[in-house]
């Protein structure tokens, strides 16, 4: 189990690839945040994979969605660094330019 004990934040996680990783990673040993612009795609995925994930409805490109993620994950797990992939960013570039810099500022939940 490569990723055991690491935690990871997957976008785009309520299907498709975002989903498919999500199961490898824990298939790996990692607990996951399973995040989604739609909230119950997130939420299933998240209960199949059972309690090492959380299921949440968010949308990258707000930034307030973003901190939101960060913070839940933070929460649920009690850790504050995580992986993070987003298979967004392939169809959605334009509107994700800003991603890394926000999700830095999220980085910390107190922020």
């Amino acid at each position: 189990m490569r990723l055991e004990g690491k935690r990871a934040i997957v976008t785009g996680a309520g299907s498709g690839f975002g989903e498919g990783i999500a199961k490898k990673f824990v298939a790996e040993g990692a607990r996951v945040v399973v995040a989604d612009r739609d909230g119950d795609a997130a939420l299933r995925v998240a209960a199949r994979l059972g309690a090492v994930a959380l299921g949440l409805r968010a949308d990258v490109t707000v930034t307030a969605d973003v901190r939101a993620i960060v913070a839940a994950a933070h929460d649920h797990f009690g850790v504050s660094t995580f992986s993070s992939t987003t298979p967004a960013c392939t169809t959605r570039r334009s509107r994700l330019r800003n991603w890394p810099k926000i999700a830095s500022s999220a980085s910390s939940p107190s922020t």
